[in-house]
């Protein structure tokens, strides 16, 4: 059964003018676009090698001649005091400051301090993307060091676990390419490169956050380094907000964790239903999972009451339905499973066709535990059937989605 976590969003926006078809044709010359050669030309001398005292190595874009530089979270979150950046020209500084770092989207804005001001990317609009799109990757795979390869874009919305609304595209990346710039034929940044993925989850199929959804959720203060005596990624945790703490703990499979700031996130956004529904859903799915992991009741009914706060704040997606639906079945609450079971029928069969099986399979165990051994026998042998069963039902790999 798919869940909630592998399809974590749906949210925001920047505009830019794009080029008019009709203008873009002026005395009979055509707009083609630019040659990967010149778009290298353009666009490479912002891009940067990030290396971190942990040994991991990412890659960043130019955002500001002052030295403000975009990456992946991912990228530096693992550092524990330095963090260097490699130009183009080969020279190489020091990270001295922190800015806007967002676990959710994937990115964080470093700052060094260089002794002249810096080439910039030219920034792109990812919403006028569409499948089918000339776009080239510039980063460094694998050490290799500001290389480009080229592609298109596959899907423009391509919701994958921890990857909300990302790019799909074709252009080849691996590891060392995340952080780097994914660019159209015109040399403009459309897209942050995430290249974290496991190949068994997504297959090779590569994404890259929009640069609209960046755009969208930055904030113009950095946090010096200087003096600061704690490890860089404790820095980047208490920048960030509940929510976004909440999914760095998820990542780092500290469940435990990732439900307290998710608890303390949801008021917070009281005035944003959409994120308050999201992020519902996700501590419905923590809940579920963590009965699954240690039993009590609790944990379900818990469970069920987020899944519940989900649907009435939007967010109707089937997994939602799914979880409440299981919830219902180990609360013993049939009328909330039959609303779940017949919503989810209309939208996804074949998740209504699993969560059948499940009740069934529960109902099951509730005979074989009824009338053997002592009563606070069934009562234990059933809370660990029923963890088992709830445990193999969840523990399935999560599916992208088509």
């Amino acid at each position: 059964m798919k869940t909630i976590i592998g399809i974590l969003s749906l949210i925001f926006v920047i505009t830019l003018t794009t080029i008019n078809p009709g203008i873009a044709q002026i005395n009979n010359i055509q707009y083609r676009g630019l040659t990967a050669k010149e778009v290298y030309k353009l666009a490479a001398p912002s891009t940067v090698v990030i290396r971190t005292d942990d040994d991991s190595q990412g890659s960043g874009i130019i955002l500001h001649p002052s030295g403000l530089i975009l990456t992946n979270f991912h990228v530096i979150e693992g550092a524990k005091k330095e963090v260097t950046v490699k130009l183009q020209d080969g020279s190489t500084y020091k990270v001295t400051g922190i800015g806007t770092v967002n676990p959710l989207y994937d990115f964080a804005i470093i700052k060094i301090n260089p002794s002249k001001n810096l080439p910039i990317v030219s920034m792109g609009n990812s919403e006028a993307l569409e499948p089918g799109d000339e776009i080239f990757a510039i980063s460094t795979p694998k050490g290799l060091e500001f290389s480009i390869s080229d592609g298109i874009v596959s899907q423009v919305k391509s919701d994958v676990m921890f990857c909300p609304d990302c790019i799909q595209f074709t252009a080849p990346v691996s590891p060392g390419s995340s952080g780097g710039g994914l660019f159209n034929n015109r040399g403009e940044l459309i897209g942050l490169i995430n290249a974290r993925f496991p190949s068994e989850i997504v297959q090779n199929i590569n994404f890259a956050t929009p640069i609209n959804t960046v755009k969208t959720n930055l904030n113009d203060s950095i946090r010096s380094l200087s003096g600061y005596t704690g490890t860089i990624a404790s820095l980047l945790q208490s920048t960030s907000e509940p929510g976004h703490l909440g999914i760095y703990y998820l990542r780092h499979d500290e469940p435990d964790l990732a439900i307290q700031f998710f608890e303390k996130a949801i008021p917070q956004h009281s005035a944003n239903p959409e994120i308050q529904g999201i992020e519902s859903a996700i501590l419905a799915e923590l809940y579920l999972d963590k009965f699954a992991r240690v039993g009590d009741i609790d944990n379900a009914k818990k469970a069920k009451t987020y899944f519940n706060k989900a649907l009435s704040l939007g967010f109707n997606e089937p997994e939602v339905y799914a979880g409440l639906g299981i919830a219902a079945i180990l609360t013993n609450d049939t009328q909330t499973y039959r609303v779940a079971y017949n919503e989810l029928l209309k939208i996804d069969p074949e998740q209504a066709q699993e969560l059948s099986l499940f009740r069934d399979n529960i109902a099951a165990l509730e005979k074989e535990t009824q009338g053997t051994g002592t009563k606070t026998g069934n009562e234990v042998s059933k809370d660990t059937l029923l963890k088992n069963k709830t445990r193999e039902l969840l523990r399935q790999p999560a599916k992208l989605q088509e």
